[in-house]
C-alpha cells in the first residue's frame, strides 16, 4: 500500500514538472501558427504533454487562446476551452480573448465567451474592458454588434445570477424570454440548466410561446 501510495507521489510529480515545461521557441510558433490558422489536429500533436492549454507563446506572453479569438477560430476557442484554457487569462498588456475579439470585430466569438464564462465571479471589470476594446474596432457594423452583445448580456446575467440555482425560476424566467424575444436571457437560462421541455400551467413550452409570439429565430434555439 505504502509502495503504491509513494508512486502516485512520484507520478503525480513527473506530470507536474512535464506540464510546466515551457515549449522551445520553434514550438512556440508553430503552436502560434497553428492557433492563427485554426489547425486543431496539428496543435493537437504540437502541445507539449500534458497539453497546458495556458502556456505562453511569446514575449508578450499570449497564449493559444488568446490567438485563436485574435484570429476568429471559433472552433479552436471552444477546444481549447473544453481543454481547460482560462477564459480570463491576462497577457502582460492586460488582454485576454473576449478583449482581443471585441476589439478586432469578431461577433460570434465574443458572444461564445461571453456566454461560457458568464457565471464567473467578478466579471464587471473585465466585460467593461471589452466595451473600451470594441470601440477600438474601426468596423463601425462588427463595433456596434458586439458593444450591444456585451450591453444584452451584461443585462441578462444580472437578470438571472439571483435565480441561478433555482432550475423553476429558471424554466420561468426561459419562458418570459420566449413571450418577450429575450434571445440573450435564453441563451445564458440554458447555458445554467433551464429545461425546453418544462411546460407551464397551459402546458406550452418556451419554444410554443416563441412560435405563438412569432420570435422564429429564438424558436429555433429552443426548440426541443
Amino acid at each position: 500500500m505504502k509502495k503504491q501510495i509513494l508512486l502516485g507521489i512520484i507520478l503525480v510529480g513527473i506530470a507536474t514538472s512535464i506540464q510546466s515545461q515551457s515549449p522551445s521557441p520553434q514550438q512556440q510558433e508553430e503552436i502560434k501558427k497553428a492557433c492563427i490558422n485554426g489547425w486543431m489536429d496539428a496543435l493537437g500533436k504540437l502541445v507539449p504533454r500534458p497539453f497546458s492549454p495556458d502556456i505562453s507563446l511569446d514575449s508578450n506572453d499570449n497564449f493559444p487562446l488568446y490567438y485563436a479569438a485574435a484570429n476568429n477560430k471559433l472552433a479552436l476557442v471552444n477546444y481549447l476551452i473544453k481543454s481547460g484554457a482560462t477564459m480570463n487569462r491576462e497577457n502582460k498588456q492586460g488582454y485576454t480573448a473576449l478583449m482581443i475579439a471585441a476589439e478586432s470585430g469578431y461577433p460570434q466569438i465574443v458572444e461564445f465567451l461571453l456566454l461560457k464564462n458568464a457565471d464567473q465571479r467578478n466579471l464587471g471589470e473585465e466585460w467593461n474592458n471589452a466595451k473600451q476594446a470594441a470601440l477600438k474596432n474601426r468596423s463601425p457594423r462588427s463595433r456596434d454588434e458586439i458593444l450591444q452583445l456585451i450591453r444584452d448580456f451584461m443585462g441578462a446575467r444580472e437578470t438571472l445570477l439571483p435565480i441561478k440555482n433555482n432550475p423553476k425560476k429558471l424554466n420561468d424566467a426561459l419562458r418570459n424570454a420566449a413571450k418577450y424575444g429575450n434571445y440573450t436571457v435564453a441563451q445564458l437560462a440554458l447555458s445554467w440548466g433551464a429545461s425546453k421541455t418544462d411546460k407551464n400551467m397551459m402546458r406550452q413550452t418556451a419554444y410554443d410561446i416563441a412560435r405563438k409570439n412569432n420570435h422564429q429565430d429564438l424558436a429555433k434555439l429552443l426548440k426541443p
